[in-house]
Order: C-alpha cells, then sequence, then structure tokens
C-alpha cells in the first residue's frame, strides 16, 4: 500500500493492528513504538495511553489504590471511577471493621447486594455475641464459683472473677503464672491436685471430681470441690480443660459436726460406745502387732441413781461432767475415754501394764472422790468404782472388757470407791 500524493510507503494495516493487539494482550510489551511504526501519525499517543492503562489496571488487580492515570478521555474515567469506588469501599470495610454497621454499597450491582446482606448478618451476629457474652459475664461476675479455663499446656486462658474473693487474687494473676493455684493448694493435698493437673493436656483424661484445701493470700484455709473435664472444639481438637472451684468450707464443716456427733456422747464430748470400740479396737491391734502392753479399766459412778433420784436429772448431768473433766486432768493424752451409757466410762490405756494402770486407775479414783458439787439439799460428794484388766496375749477386745468388767463388779461389791484388777485381789485398792 502506498501514499499517491507523498510518495512514501505506509506500513501495511495488519502489521498495525497486530501491534496494538499484541499491546492490550501480552503480558510483556515494549515501552516505546517500534521503528516502523515510529511515524504513524497518532500512534505514539495512543500507544502511551494503551501502556499507562494497563499500568493503571495492573496496579487496581494488585490492591494499589493511590495511583494516579494521568490520561482523560472515556475509559481512563471509567477506570478512575472505578478505583474511586473501590477506595470508597475500602474505607466502608474499615468503618465495619471498626463496628460501624451501618455502611451500605449502592454503586457496584450484585457486588453490592452481597456486600449489604453479609453486613446485616454481621451486625446480626455480633449483637447476638454481645447478649451471650453479656449473659455470660453476668454469671460470671455473680456467681460464687471459681471457675477457670486453661490449654493443654496448663495455662489460663480466663479465670472468673470470684477468684478474688476466695483466694484474693486477681483473675490476671493466675493467667501471668500458672502455677500460682498449685502453690495455694494445701500442702496436704497439693500431691493428689498435682497428680491431676499432670494429665491436662490428655484429650481422654477422664472427667474429675475431688476436694481439697487452699490457702488463700491471707492463709485462711478453705475447703473447694474441684470439678474438671476436656474441652473440644466443634472439630474435634482437644483445646484444653475447664475447670470449677467450688467453695465447700461450710459443707465439710457440717460434715465434720455431724461425724463428731455420731462419734461422741452429746452430753460429755467423750467417744460414745460406737466410736471408743472401733478406736479400742485399732489400738489392740497395734499393741498386738508390735507386742506393746495394754491395759483397759472401767468406771462406774457409786449410787448415781440415788443422785439423780434425790437431786434432779440436772444435776446427774452436773455429776457426770464433773467426773469426765477428773478423767482428763488424770489420763493422758493419749488414753483413749468412752462413755458405755448412763453412769458407766471406759478408759483404754496403750502401752501401759497392769501396775502403771493401777497408778492411773487411783489418780482417777482420787480426783473423783474429791468432787463436790454444791445442790439446794446440799452439798453433793462423789466416788467411783474402777475395775481393771491387762490384755492377754491373743485376747479380743470383748474378752478384755469382761473381765474390767468382772473386775468392776467386785470393786462394787466389796464397798465402792476402790480399784479390782482381774485376777489380782493383792492389788485392789480402796
Amino acid at each position: 500500500m502506498s501514499d499517491a500524493a507523498g510518495g512514501r510507503e505506509q506500513p501495511e494495516v495488519r502489521r498495525l493492528l497486530e501491534f496494538l493487539l499484541e499491546a492490550l494482550q501480552a503480558v510483556e510489551v515494549r515501552p516505546d513504538l517500534p521503528e516502523d511504526l515510529a511515524q504513524v501519525p497518532g500512534l505514539a499517543p495512543l500507544y502511551a495511553l494503551v501502556l499507562d492503562m494497563r499500568r493503571f489496571l495492573l496496579g487496581l488487580s494488585q490492591g494499589d489504590l493511590q495511583q494516579k492515570l494521568e490520561h482523560k478521555g472515556y475509559l481512563p474515567g471509567v477506570l478512575k471511577t472505578f478505583q474511586s469506588n473501590l477506595s470508597h469501599l475500602t474505607w466502608q470495610t474499615q468503618m465495619v471493621a471498626e463496628g460501624d454497621f451501618s455502611q451500605r454499597v449502592d454503586f457496584l450491582g450484585e457486588f453490592s447486594q452481597a456486600f449489604n446482606s453479609m453486613i446485616l448478618r454481621l451486625r446480626d451476629s455480633i449483637e447476638a455475641l454481645r447478649e451471650s457474652e453479656l449473659k455470660f459475664r453476668t454469671v460470671a461476675d455473680f456467681t460464687n464459683d471459681w471457675e477457670y479455663w486453661v490449654d493443654k499446656n496448663g495455662r489460663f486462658l480466663w479465670v472468673s472473677p470470684a477468684c478474688v474473693r476466695l483466694t484474693g487474687y486477681k483473675p490476671e494473676d493466675f493467667v501471668a503464672d500458672p502455677l500460682l493455684l498449685h502453690t495455694l493448694v494445701h500442702p496436704e493435698d497439693r500431691a493428689q491436685f498435682q497428680a491431676h493437673f499432670a494429665d491436662i493436656g490428655r484429650s481422654d483424661a477422664p472427667h474429675c471430681d475431688m476436694d481439697f484445701r487452699v490457702q488463700d493470700r491471707s492463709g485462711h484455709q478453705f475447703w473447694v470441690q474441684h470439678t474438671c473435664h476436656p474441652v473440644f472444639a466443634p472439630d474435634g481438637a482437644h483445646l484444653g480443660r475447664r475447670g470449677c472451684n467450688r467453695d465447700i468450707t461450710a459443707r465439710k464443716e457440717l460434715e465434720e459436726e455431724l461425724k463428731r456427733r455420731a462419734a461422741t456422747d452429746f452430753l460429755t464430748g467423750v467417744s460414745n460406745r460406737r466410736n471408743f470400740m472401733h478406736r479400742a479396737q485399732e489400738e489392740l491391734l497395734r499393741s498386738q502387732r508390735y507386742g506393746h502392753s495394754l491395759a483397759l479399766l472401767m468406771l462406774d459412778i457409786d449410787t448415781f441413781k440415788s443422785i439423780n433420784d434425790t437431786h434432779g436429772h440436772a444435776m446427774g448431768d452436773a455429776v457426770i461432767k464433773a467426773v469426765v473433766a477428773a478423767c482428763h486432768q488424770n489420763l493422758r493424752q493419749v488414753d483413749i475415754l468412752g462413755r458405755l451409757g448412763g453412769e458407766e466410762f471406759v478408759a483404754l490405756l496403750p502401752q501401759t501394764d497392769q501396775a502403771g494402770a493401777l497408778a492411773i486407775c487411783e489418780r482417777v479414783r482420787q480426783a473423783v472422790g474429791g468432787i463436790n458439787i454444791p445442790a439446794k439439799e446440799g452439798m453433793i460428794s462423789v466416788t467411783a468404782s474402777l475395775g481393771l484388766a491387762e490384755l492377754r496375749r491373743g485376747e479380743s477386745l470383748d474378752a478384755l472388757m469382761r473381765r474390767a468388767d468382772t473386775a468392776l463388779y467386785r470393786a462394787k461389791g466389796g464397798g465402792r470407791n476402790r480399784t479390782c484388777a482381774d485376777d489380782a485381789s493383792e492389788d485392789e485398792t480402796a
């Protein structure tokens, strides 16, 4: 093809179209015109426009919303409008991230609908989450239970505020020091607790339910019921454990009080018959195992029925209490004193032979004989008769008590206010 007026040959149209198509489609293009096209009128500014839009579109595709497009016209204007919309959408997204769910998009067609729907659902989800968190916080703040979550390594992720009231330490203290709880557990219970805590990372570790003592920041001791179980994510991944410590001090104190009442005589506070027999049996087995001597004395208040009939049951109770006080003053701490019923008492004397037991019996008898209780009808004088027996090899507790009881009746039959030892009349004293 030639230019008839100027006599110069022009490049072929096909070559020009191929070059422009390459400029639009190729991944990489040359920055300037080739020599055979350099002189085509109007091609240089067109090629510059193509290169500028290529650069601008590449930047948009990579998220660069700050670049400039120098050219003007319809296509550059469309691209600038698209850049502006993306910039505004970015700002709206940032506002949503800061909690402004009123943002809406109306300039990107179907994308706008999807974006707006997402914001509405996100808003509803956040409001539901906040409501749930408020309920959780309300329960956590007002519950008396000290609850916590730990990860698989035993690090505290969350601790309820109740820990402050119970221990004097804040939740952040436990988060900062995972071993703080271990140090608060009572030394006598610490090994049991640490053995349980060693399984904290096991997903198959069983549900734990145990009681132990805790010492707060001031050293005050209280009881907690500890429950703990594994926590799993929806996909089954093991996350750690959730634990709860409930203050059960009042319950423990009540249990101890009930045990004490079940084991002691309500009037005197000494062991009742059932508890005495249990403790005495343990001591008898220990004595037989180690070959220690053991003696048992039985005491009966003389003419107690006459005291009750003459002065009333209230004064009778006062006499019983005074006799128990006299026994406590003359028995040792290792001795076990019990009330068999009415005015009859029994004491087990560990590591004591008959001679030593006789000396103890005499101290008790003389102390009881020194009791004088003022009453309306005059002073109440008290005496007691005692029977004593020393444990024989292989002998049962029942047999030992029968022999001491036989000695007691000998003492009462011999005139009361005396001590008699079983089968040892020469050791009887009055």
